[in-house]
């Protein structure tokens, strides 16, 4: 099921972000991996424009999440 975010998944999709860096390390590209998470004020400004979506398992558990941006005359996944 997919569903706007809350500020209580913010661990989740921090966690989601460092382990999928990991894929970035096997091909050299270290820098992607050392990279930050998403920060909080970045992901509270997300929640405030209804641009932040999870995937939940049957448990409400975050098992993926989007940040979408709106642009003048597009929308952009960051």
């Amino acid at each position: 099921m997919h569903r706007l975010e809350t500020v209580n998944d913010f661990a989740a999709i921090r966690e989601i972000e460092r382990e999928a860096g990991q894929a970035f390390r096997t091909v050299g590209m270290d820098s992607v991996t050392d990279d930050d998470p998403v920060s909080a004020s970045t992901f509270e400004d997300f929640l405030a424009r209804e641009g932040a979506w999870v995937t939940v398992a049957d448990d409400d558990s975050v098992i993926a999440y989007l940040l979408i941006e709106s642009l003048d005359v597009a929308m952009h996944v960051e």
